[in-house]
């Protein structure tokens, strides 16, 4: 692996306050290592860490020592195979929620996912497209709001529990960020404001909308990020639960998977597109930020959600490209020693 100079950032033409060397960055350390890409991400209060096989459609856990069981298939919840399994949210309790795309005979979604992704949309056979819940308690899959019940889910990727409850879901392939009560089993799409969609020609290429999710600790602002035009999106929730119009915390950046905050609201990022294979942290106000890593100095590759566990920050590889040792490709990171401003 090709060993990381700070020569690499004057080229890029990004002035990061504080990095003067590899040895500054993050820490990395593989807990384990999968067979094909994971995407989803959490830390659960068991102590474990839970991910989804982006191309399986399935629910592992991952302990301490980096042993890895599966728990849950997602297929067995609507008696068939196929589709792509993505972001997973804990909601505190019992339950984590799972973002999950169900694939099209007619035109067969992993083949080309670039090409043939809206034309799978737009098939009304697929009918399983939405959001599932796995139960920690009793091991079961249930669909909580699937097209089934009448919803356009085109790509559901990214789902996060806000504090009363309600679970937000960015929509990869819409302009549009959904809003679901998971007791009575509803959704209304939230948000569908311009800024989630890139228009016509993106700067990374990809027609892509909202990605990464996260709420404030009190529930009054939910932060999105985007793919197509990539920026982090700050959007007011109303006292009736409504958007309010997003502001830009930050933008300039490659495609953009995860998102997560810390406790001091400062954001944590994933580049995961072909150009660029990095992860930041970035100050509140969006001033500042900071290299955690990029895959010279650690292995990552198409690095997609995040997570923070115990004292440190863990990211799934989709491993997409390649980009790092082949026995690296497809592994579960996690980083110690991060960045301070």
């Amino acid at each position: 692996m090709q060993k990381w100079k700070a020569t690499s950032l004057a080229i890029a033409g990004v002035v990061i306050a504080g990095v003067a060397s590899a040895n500054d960055l993050a820490k990395p350390e593989v807990i384990t290592r999968f067979d094909q890409g994971i995407e989803g991400l959490i830390a659960a209060p068991d102590g474990n860490l839970y991910t989804t096989t982006f191309m399986g459609n399935e629910l592992y856990k991952v302990g301490p020592d980096g042993a890895k069981t599966m728990v849950a298939d997602l297929s067995e919840a609507y008696g068939r195979d196929g589709g792509i399994t993505v972001g997973i949210a804990f909601d505190g309790d019992d339950t984590i929620y799972i973002a999950h795309t169900a694939d099209s005979a007619v035109r067969p979604l992993l083949q080309h996912v670039g090409e043939k992704l809206d034309l799978t949309c737009r098939d009304a056979s697929v009918t399983e497209t939405g959001l599932y819940a796995y139960s920690l308690s009793s091991g079961s899959v249930e669909p909580v709001v699937t097209k089934a019940d009448g919803y356009g889910f085109c790509f559901p990727d990214d789902p996060v529990v806000a504090p009363d409850g309600s679970v937000y879901l960015s929509d990869l392939r819409l302009p549009g960020i959904w809003k679901i009560d998971p007791e009575a089993k509803k959704a209304e799409l939230w948000s569908a404001h311009d800024l989630l969609w890139p228009g016509d020609r993106p700067s990374t290429g990809a027609n892509s909308g909202p990605n990464g999710l996260a709420i404030s600790a009190d529930g009054s602002v939910l932060l999105a990020v985007t793919s197509g035009d990539p920026m982090l999106l700050k959007f007011p929730i109303q006292e009736d639960g409504s958007a309010g119009d997003p502001t830009i915390v930050a933008a300039g950046m490659g495609f953009l998977d995860g998102l997560e905050v810390d406790d001091a609201g400062n954001y944590y990022l994933t580049e995961g597109g072909h150009l660029r294979q990095e992860i930041w942290k970035i100050s509140p106000n969006g001033h500042d930020r900071e290299l955690i890593a990029n895959n010279r100095t650690a292995p990552i590759n198409t690095s997609a959600s995040m997570a923070f566990w115990n004292d440190k920050l863990c990211v799934a590889n989709l491993g997409v490209f390649e980009v790092t040792a082949p026995e690296d490709r497809y592994s579960l990171v996690c980083f110690s020693d991060l960045p301070q401003f």
